[in-house]
């Protein structure tokens, strides 16, 4: 168990929009919004995995298009409108928030119902990343998605018994009828069920990962502190794919999914190769002219090449110098079942 202050919310952010693979949203709206309403000496429980007993805990998200939800100025209370909507409807209470996923702003998202509603925060996400669609995640592999409350400025409705996978459908279409987002909590369970399932740790990785990148350290300092980290958390091994500089860049936004490509020329002395990197809301793989450098579920994070700030699919620009990372994921999402869950040809 251990305390979130406001000072750490600045990292977790850039450790969020790490983890985001290039989409999830940028979390700076949210940031901000926390250290607006977050005094220095307020501090959030974090609850880790060895903290849970019979909790009921409940998954928090904004979903839809992120590039929506920037466009429009948001409260700060539409995550716990959406959660009393819940409570008011199954007339439970639950004791405890998590991060649906730790990528981009939900990573964060969370963090701001949480200190609005007085109650701690898991140490933890159900994608260990960012993933387009709802299906993703391994809370999948343990509880079901309704009754999921779904909350936005002209629409609120609780979705109940309906199969995981019509629920998510349904849920698609009422965000793309209402504005193109909404706020969500679903997956509510016991703390027993979500344990079995979360990918514990995550909040932990994403304030580590934004410490080390505010560092005032080179990048190959950062590069090797970044990998040790990793190398001691849920995830595995962290590769340095090769740095160059932007050449040329598509891309298209349509129904709410950013798509596209953009074409990367190496920095080197020895050798001369151009790798193209694929992008659908996040980066899905990196391949040379021969070779898959990285595919999903594994993390692409592509990140300003000094800094080793992370960038976004949708804001990435030409002649930008940068830098491409391969982090293994948590092996959860190698298995047959997840596999099933993001493919993405459905």
């Amino acid at each position: 168990m251990w305390k979130l202050y406001k000072r750490d919310i600045s990292a977790v952010a850039i450790g969020a929009k790490f983890l985001g693979c290039g989409g999830g949203g940028d979390p700076f709206i949210v940031e901000m919004l926390i250290k607006s309403v977050m005094n220095d000496e307020e501090s959030i429980q974090v609850l880790e995995w060895q903290d849970l007993t019979d909790q009921w805990i409940a998954p928090i998200a904004i979903i839809g298009s992120p590039e929506f939800y920037s466009e429009q100025l948001p409260s700060g209370d539409e995550g716990r409108s959406s959660l009393k909507l819940y409570e008011e409807y199954t007339s439970t209470e639950p004791q405890a928030l998590i991060s649906l996923e730790i990528g981009g702003l939900n990573g964060i998202s969370p963090i701001l119902t949480a200190l609005r509603s007085r109650l701690p925060i898991v140490d933890g996400d159900g994608m260990g990343r960012a993933f387009p669609k709802l299906k993703m995640s391994v809370l999948n592999l343990a509880v079901p998605l309704t009754p999921a409350a779904v909350y936005t400025h002209n629409y609120q409705e609780v979705i109940d018994f309906v199969p995981n996978e019509k629920a998510s459908e349904y849920l698609h279409s009422v965000v793309q009828q209402n504005g193109g987002f909404a706020h969500l909590t679903s997956y509510v369970g016991n703390a027993k069920k979500i344990s079995t399932a979360m990918i514990p740790g995550t909040l932990t990785v994403a304030k580590a990962i934004g410490e080390i990148v505010e560092k005032q350290i080179s990048a190959s300092d950062k590069q090797e502190q970044l990998q040790k980290m990793f190398g001691n958390s849920i995830y595995g091994k962290v590769e340095w794919i090769l740095s160059g500089v932007i050449e040329q860049i598509e891309r298209d936004f349509y129904d709410g999914v950013v798509t596209g490509r953009c074409l990367v020329l190496e920095h080197s002395v020895q050798d001369y190769r151009m790798v193209t990197i694929f992008f659908e809301n996040e980066f899905v793989y990196v391949a040379s002219e021969h070779d898959r450098l990285a595919t999903t579920p594994d993390l692409i994070v592509v990140c300003e090449m000094e800094t080793l700030r992370p960038l976004m699919a949708s804001t990435i620009q030409k002649g930008t110098e940068i830098t491409i990372a391969k982090v293994a994921c948590p092996s959860i999402l190698k298995t047959k079942k997840m596999r099933n869950l993001y493919k993405r040809n459905d």
